[in-house]
């Protein structure tokens, strides 16, 4: 017996619910391969309207400042910087808590380098944790405040690298026109001299100012590179973040812009917020206590709220933006990020064994 006949005697013995329809137009069979192909086509990445508009996972990344543990670990650093010298912009009316201050450079002439030290101490930490966990929510993978944590302290010292490094490329870049101006000192012909070397130097000038101007953008894309992916290094980091500034500008400004809406609506909020408690709040105190004003400390650090929320906000802002960034740059899935403890584990290689 042939396998047609088989075949065909089977057919006959199955139910009609079971039968496959006939070939043709308005066959089940060839509507679900004309959908199965519509699916795999135009639908295959626009499940959700945030993969039809990937800047709406700027939106996701904002719960970041929704967070007590998060705003809370800006308040506290916010509060540290405001006590530093230097740091007329956090400055209120009305302020009477003492600040630390420094008569001037005649007392200690290296007291800011170290200011700014302290400065990036203190702020790249909470920093890297916001960036981390913007980026969590907007690749729809978050992670708990423990290992978001985690994950920051164990690449802190990267972070830090990550600010320094493009001063001290800078720096070094700049020697050249240092060498480049000392030929002035050359009797008569010395101008002519400094004239000719600082045509040639033109590309290293382009370059630091290149480096200099980029590293605002391109350093806070850096840190969140430097928390979000499995094996980051400082090079590659700031690579990541100078490519993404200079190859996709427009796109950047686009997500910025989006992005400094929310923040702007956030810090509304947390203002109102502020205010409704240095209010009601105060006014509370000050019956209780009988006094004419409440406490100052109360409402020295409410006043830092609403900075502490929008630094938050800005941050988380920063790491989903670097993930719309690689994603439009190097076609990198937004929720490719490191999530467990073995992508954060650096590589161990391969030991060879002789064998006798």
């Amino acid at each position: 017996m042939s396998d047609s006949t088989v075949n065909r005697a089977s057919d006959e013995l199955r139910p009609d619910a079971l039968r496959p329809d006939p070939p043709g137009p308005n066959s089940s069979n060839d509507q679900a391969f004309s959908g199965y192909d519509l699916e795999t086509g135009v639908l295959q990445r626009m499940r959700r309207w945030r993969d039809a508009i990937p800047v709406l996972v700027l939106i996701d990344a904002l719960r970041v400042a929704g967070s007590p543990l998060y705003v809370s670990v800006f308040w506290i650093a916010v509060s540290i910087i405001s006590l530093m010298p230097l740091t007329w912009w956090m400055e209120f009316p009305g302020e009477t808590l003492p600040r630390l201050h420094i008569d001037g450079p005649a007392d200690f002439r290296g007291w800011p380098f170290f200011l700014a030290v302290g400065w990036i101490a203190i702020g790249t930490l909470p920093a890297g944790l916001a960036a981390r966990a913007g980026g969590c929510y907007a690749a729809g993978r978050s992670q708990s405040f423990t290992e978001n944590g985690r994950v920051t302290i164990v690449r802190w010292l990267r972070l830090f690298a990550i600010v320094l490094t493009p001063v001290g490329i800078t720096t070094g870049l700049s020697v050249v026109m240092l060498a480049a101006g000392t030929f002035g000192r050359i009797g008569s012909i010395g101008h002519w001299v400094v004239e000719a070397t600082a045509i040639l130097a033109l590309p290293t000038a382009i370059l630091i100012g290149l480096i200099a101007a980029g590293a605002i953008v391109a350093v806070p894309l850096a840190i969140a590179a430097a928390v979000l992916e499995k094996q980051p290094d400082v090079l590659d980091s700031l690579s990541r973040g100078y490519e993404y500034l200079y190859r996709r500008p427009a796109y950047l400004f686009f997500c910025s812009v989006f992005a400094a809406i929310l923040i702007v609506i956030v810090w509304q909020l947390a203002t109102l917020v502020a205010g409704a408690a240095i209010s009601i709040g105060g006014w509370g105190l000050r019956v209780g206590s009988g006094q004419a004003s409440a406490p100052q400390g109360y409402r020295w650090l409410l006043v830092r709220l609403p900075i502490a929320v929008a630094l938050t906000a800005a941050w988380g802002q920063i790491g989903a933006i670097y993930l719309l960034m690689r994603q439009a740059a190097n076609d990198q899935e937004v929720e490719d990020i490191a999530t467990s403890p073995i992508d954060t584990q650096s590589a161990e290689m391969p030991t060879l064994k002789s064998e006798i």
